[in-house]
């Protein structure tokens, strides 16, 4: 991709329409292990692909797949990786684990507040789901639980970023392309695609995903009762 890029051909014109590369190495795939006794045959396909990666890388070979790209069917899948990566404790320990990229200001804002969105997944433990940021949450661990030193805060960049923002030296593990990056330049795009160290991820090709306006969870204005939207309050 990297390649198509820099001999000028558009990113529009190389939307990828499925995975290419090891999507195996990116850190929120989980590789089962083979059972005791199994055959090599046998062992499961992701593990199967990982060995060979593994045994190319070293041996020296030049064409050993060192990176992945993942392509998500869907929006919700995409921003489900995202969450994975960036609203952990680890994240705010090392931003550079991962972003998501934004084509423009718009974008960047409705991204980040739909990782921020509740959890409605969660459980208080008597059934009821738990309205909680998942980020915010994250951040929490972080600072309160899991500080590397006494009276740490967190103060590091955003998990969202626009591709204007990327500079030549940028670097994360995983990175993440918002739809609208897909109508800038080739130009554009470059300095977002090579700050990829592993795992690039990216919508399946076809219809550009549509992204909603983004509410804050059950407030009211006036007497209408309307909810809100206002998006969640931005990292310090």
């Amino acid at each position: 991709m990297t390649g198509l890029l820099e001999a000028g051909i558009q990113p529009a014109q190389i939307w990828p329409a499925s995975d290419a590369g090891f999507s195996v190495l990116l850190p929120c795939n989980k590789v089962t292990a083979p059972r005791d006794g199994k055959k090599p045959e046998q062992w499961p396909e992701a593990y199967r692909f990982l060995q060979e990666v593994l045994e190319r890388q070293q041996t020296g070979d030049p064409s050993a797949p060192v990176s992945a790209i993942c392509t998500h069917i869907s929006m919700a899948d995409l921003l489900a990786a995202a969450g994975v990566a960036i609203c952990q404790p680890g994240w705010f320990h090392d931003p550079s684990r991962a972003v998501l990229i934004a084509a423009n200001q718009e974008e960047a804002d409705q991204l980040l507040g739909l990782l921020r969105l509740p959890d409605c997944h969660g459980d208080s433990g008597d059934g009821r789901s738990v309205p909680e940021d998942p980020l915010a949450a994250a951040q929490w661990v972080a600072e309160e639980l899991m500080p590397p030193h006494s009276g740490w805060r967190f103060s590091g960049a955003q998990p969202v970023l626009l591709a204007s923002e990327i500079g030549a030296t940028d670097s994360w593990r995983e990175v993440f392309l918002s739809p609208g990056c897909w109508e800038l330049s080739s130009q554009g795009l470059l300095p977002a695609v090579r700050a990829a160290r592993v795992g690039l991820h990216v919508i399946c090709n076809g219809k550009k995903p549509q992204l909603q306006p983004v509410r804050s969870p059950a407030t009211t204005s006036g007497t209408g009762g309307e909810q809100g939207s206002m998006l969640p309050t931005p990292l310090n």
